[in-house]
């Protein structure tokens, strides 16, 4: 099931004297309230809907206010410190691609590696297939049967 959607609004309120909102933000979109929230849904027409009577009967950790706040610092940093990865990875990857395509560029306009002065120039392979080419012309063209 990719989505769940409430017949109507639904109203969360929180006593700030038992959860913090940044810890229930937390748990709300973790995957313990996510499985909660697929094993309540129903469907009706393929859509699967939830209600506010499905929503109360969810259940989270609670420990104090203190872990609480202790929790959503350290999820915080490390999502903080995943998301600047993520980014170095994408920059990485970037600079990966495009270094590929210089040596490419450098390997197909021949400034990969040095030339070899025993190689024969490439004017000098050209004239030797037009003369190849002048020749066999002159020898006529081969007849094809059917």
């Amino acid at each position: 099931m990719p989505v769940a959607f409430p017949d109507t609004m639904i109203r969360v309120r929180l006593d700030a004297s038992v959860v913090r909102p940044d810890f229930f933000l937390l748990c709300w979109n973790s995957w313990s309230i996510r499985r909660q929230i697929e094993d309540a849904a129903r469907t009706t027409a393929g859509i699967y809907k939830i209600n506010q009577d499905h929503v109360s009967g969810f259940t989270l950790p609670l420990p104090c206010l203190t872990e609480q706040a202790e929790i959503v610092r350290i999820l915080d940093t490390r999502l903080d410190a995943a998301d600047r990865l993520a980014t170095e990875i994408d920059a990485a990857l970037a600079r990966a691609d495009a270094l590929r395509q210089s040596i490419l560029k450098r390997a197909f306009s021949g400034q990969l590696v040095p030339q070899d002065p025993t190689d024969e120039p490439a004017s000098a392979l050209l004239a030797r297939i037009q003369q190849a080419r002048a020749a066999t012309a002159k020898k006529g063209k081969r007849k094809v049967s059917a």
